[in-house]
């Protein structure tokens, strides 16, 4: 996802960390050239993202037991898109890091970037709220004022999501780049990669496993904060320290065998819980997925062609932000129609719509900074 500004577009070198939260990619042969693949999956990893949030097949319309096989699997492929975000900005921020520049400054110069959208954003979501029963009934002031008072009672929300649900991968990137760039700084990279391991690991018994008999029960999410982003990150940080490349076949079985662990996991884990788990954004096969995908990249950094690889390059982080705009305005169309065709369209509809924001944010010098 893109976090620059036109004038750091112009060479690969000065834009390569935060590939999933930075529209310049970087190839394996050459500085200052693209890699069209990574591009072009950022673009399909958004889309994932949209899928998860506007939920396309619903019980409604999908009632038997292969339907709601599709919809698990459906959900569950989206659900691997923001980890695939954060193993590439783990890569080229460890690439940048790997060619000699400092780490804490470094975090600090993107971190910024990061910092000042999720802030505008979370003020933007604050403001305007989006269910339309709020406007309604309440009025917008009053709906306003329940958001705010809403934060107010949950001061963790403030820290590790924002204004609204899906701004966490923000904050969450920028602690995981943190926890990298101090460990670079202190010379401590193998700490970096065993405190990622064990994050993820308490993330998951208090997620996925949390009501298996390994499972731990925490006041707080863990999809949130560091616990799942370090690793994922430290993931693509370790393959950016290492300049040999498997081949795209067995890269591919690498993200095969990651989704469909992943696809069994969430089929399976519940069986063998006593509740539902709480979490299920992330598994052990989560990160294997993603690093397979981020090495198939690597190996081919020519497939997508131009356009659409450009959208993912130029405009993933803008979507990512405003597609929420978008989502629950419309989720009252779902009382009225009822049909295969528009529980597949609704999310097509979204990601168009928040594409045309983006550009017409991006065009715009003064609202620029909202998507960039």
């Amino acid at each position: 996802m893109d976090v620059t500004d036109p004038e750091s577009f112009r060479s690969t070198e000065a834009t390569a960390p935060l590939a999933a939260a930075k529209g310049k990619s970087d190839s394996p042969t050459a500085a200052g050239t693209r890699n069209s693949t990574i591009d072009l999956f950022r673009l399909v990893a958004i889309f994932g993202v949209i899928i998860v949030h506007t939920s396309p097949v619903t019980p409604k319309v999908f009632g038997g037991a292969a339907d709601q096989l599709v919809n698990l699997m459906i959900t569950g492929a989206g659900r691997l898109a923001v980890p695939f975000f954060f193993v590439v900005s783990g890569y080229f921020f460890g690439r940048k890091i790997h060619s000699g520049s400092p780490p804490l400054p470094l975090f600090a110069h993107y971190a910024t970037r990061l910092l000042r959208i999720w802030v505008l954003w979370s003020l933007i979501y604050l403001c305007l709220p989006l269910r339309l029963g709020q406007w309604f009934h309440q009025g917008w002031g009053a709906a306003v004022v329940h958001q705010f008072e809403h934060m107010a009672a949950h001061p963790l929300l403030i820290i590790w999501v924002g204004g609204k649900g899906h701004l966490w991968f923000l904050m969450a990137l920028v602690m995981a780049l943190a926890i990298a760039a101090v460990c670079e700084r202190l010379r401590a990279r193998a700490v970096f990669y065993a405190l990622a391991v064990a994050l993820y690991l308490l993330g998951l018994v208090a997620g996925l496993y949390a009501n298996t008999v390994v499972g731990l029960h925490l006041p707080f999410d863990t999809r949130n904060g560091p616990f799942m982003s370090t690793l994922l990150v430290a993931c693509g940080y370790w393959a950016a320290g290492h300049r040999s490349r498997i081949g795209p076949v067995p890269a591919l079985v690498l993200a095969a065998i990651g989704l469909v662990g992943f696809e069994a996991e969430l089929n399976w884990i519940p069986l063998f819980s006593s509740h539902y788990p709480p979490i299920i954004d992330y598994g052990l096969f989560t990160p294997v997925f993603g690093v397979g995908v981020l090495l198939f990249g690597l190996a081919v950094p020519w497939l997508g062609g131009t356009w659409w690889p450009r959208i993912g390059a130029y405009y993933v982080l803008g979507i990512y932000v405003c597609h929420d705009l978008f989502v629950e305005p419309a989720w009252f169309l779902h009382a009225y129609f009822h049909s295969y065709v528009w529980e597949f369209m609704f999310p097509l509809i979204v990601f168009f719509l928040a594409l045309g924001l983006t550009a017409l944010l991006a065009s715009e010098r003064h609202l620029r900074l909202l998507v960039r």
